[in-house]
């Protein structure tokens, strides 16, 4: 099961009546486990909200509420305290009187709204206003309050619903995916890998994250991979498509507020000469500069532009060039790009497809690293040890001795791409390893995490830790989110 839809029914119908059962096999057919309280009796919302709270709070998570009339109140007061991924409400009874929250404040990534304009019990007007307060999708229909006469359209808004929350939540994974595994390889960067081995598994693995000494920030704080992969994706979102210029522009506004953390020297170099006026398309860092700074922000490419081949190469190619002349750089960026819109559409993908795939991404940039990407598969079943210092020395003309994966670009994408195929079910497994490597941490693991969080969702990472994800405050796991929602909604250019 996929996890679980939670019914609602309203003040005088029951649990299984009509409307439900005919939506509960919309989501049995969409692999969800079912359940529909009885609340029966109880007059009071409050009263049916602590049965739903204690009802839901035993289901499998991800969790969606469904709630019809006095159910859809119910549903989103307690959505408070569920944290569910996704409110349905059905002529919600919001602003009426004898309820005790005049205004629910609903906490789901998405919120839908089906009521009918010809609605004698709760006035349509209700839903408008609560949804022009609260930003949600609104569908007003022809119909009664209780809806029946729309249940056709019920089924498939429902069925809609559920593929787009789907959707959701892998655009979700992976943003918040790339700003933990930010997090977790930040306190250690630089490190050799047998102090982050150690980090791993006295810290990470116990989640005593809190209690490790920090460097310059506490726990949570995540760094330029994270904040300017943010910066592309709102770019993305605000112009529909991949636009340089504006990129450019969002990359100076924020080096010059001192509020990028631990920027790259290719990066700066680029940043500094676009705040001084130079054309984003002269403005980067020139070969033989090859660092990871682009390929590690490319993430957003592979959710904007998902199954476009041609578009999707072309579009991580242009943002790569805004700091990175050097070829390599933007052969980096196309394959974790790819990686990522493989890992959305395709997740069970075999390794070999799956870099044969990237190898034919990025083989016009960098041959070297599309034969490297071929030759990957073959050394999953090796031990990361010993794996590890060879994808780091690749490309590199006199590589220093191995003291973990270094900011080169074509070795720290390899050595990302491995944990994942490493570990391709478990988050927390994949991220693991790509800190255990020491070196360049808060960038693998960023690039590692992003990939896995697109395939997995934002429900496989752990919680606990996630919870802990900020940028000084702000840009919290729950605001990523929502950008990552938006994201998901728009057909990109």
């Amino acid at each position: 099961m996929k996890g679980s839809v939670v019914f609602c029914h309203g003040l005088e119908s029951g649990p299984w009546g009509r409307k439900i059962r005919a939506l509960a096999d919309v989501a049995r057919h969409a692999e969800y486990e079912v359940e529909s309280p009885d609340f029966q009796g109880m007059r009071e919302p409050d009263e049916r909200i602590r049965k739903l709270v204690e009802v839901a709070g035993r289901m499998p998570r991800p969790l969606f509420l469904v709630g019809s009339s006095m159910g859809a109140y119910v549903a989103t007061v307690a959505s408070q305290n569920l944290q569910p991924r996704g409110l349905f409400l059905l002529a919600p009874a919001f602003y009426l009187p004898g309820y005790p929250d005049q205004s629910p404040r609903p906490e789901a990534l998405h919120v839908e709204i089906v009521h009918a304009w010809g609605d004698r019990l709760v006035p349509p007007e209700n839903s408008v206003r609560f949804a022009r307060e609260h930003g949600v999708e609104l569908h007003l229909v022809e119909g009664s309050h209780r809806l029946t006469e729309c249940i056709p359209f019920l089924e498939s808004s429902l069925g809609m619903f559920l593929s787009r929350v789907e959707v959701m939540l892998h655009f979700a994974g992976c943003l918040v995916g790339e700003a933990l595994g930010d997090a977790l390889g930040m306190p250690v960067e630089g490190e050799p890998p047998e102090a982050c081995r150690a980090y791993v598994k006295d810290v990470v693995r116990t989640s005593q994250l809190e209690s490790f000494p920090a460097k310059i920030f506490p726990f949570g704080q995540y760094t330029d991979d994270t904040q300017l992969a943010r910066e592309l994706l709102l770019s993305l979102t605000v112009r529909g498509q991949i636009d340089p210029e504006d990129f450019a522009r969002r990359l100076v506004t924020l080096f010059r507020s001192d509020g990028i953390i631990g920027i790259g020297a290719g990066t700066r170099k680029a940043i500094s000469q676009l705040q001084k006026g130079v054309p984003w398309s002269k403005a980067a860092t020139p070969s033989p500069s090859a660092g990871n700074g682009a390929a590690m922000r490319a993430a957003p490419i592979g959710l904007a532009y998902r199954g476009k081949g041609k578009r999707l190469k072309e579009a991580a190619e242009i943002q790569s060039r805004v700091t990175h002349q050097d070829p390599r750089s933007a052969a980096g960026s196309v394959a974790i790009a790819e990686a990522v819109s493989i890992a959305l559409d395709s997740p069970s993908v075999p390794p070999e497809a799956f870099c044969e795939s990237l190898a034919r991404s990025c083989e016009s940039l960098d041959p070297l690293l599309a034969g490297a990407l071929r030759r990957l598969p073959s050394s999953l079943g090796a031990p990361p040890r010993e794996v590890a210092p060879l994808l780091a020395a690749t490309g590199m003309d006199e590589p220093a001795e191995y003291s973990g994966i270094p900011g080169f670009v074509t070795g720290s994408v390899l050595w990302s791409l491995f944990c994942y195929l490493t570990h391709p079910d478990s988050y927390l497994d994949a991220v693991s390893l790509a800190i255990e490597a020491g070196g360049d941490t808060d960038t693998t693991a960023a690039m590692t995490g992003a990939i896995s969080g697109a395939r997995l969702g934002l429900d496989a990472l752990p919680e606990d830790l996630a919870a802990f994800v900020n940028d000084r405050g702000k840009w919290t796991s729950g605001d990523l989110s929502r950008l990552a929602r938006r994201a998901s909604l728009m057909a990109f250019e």
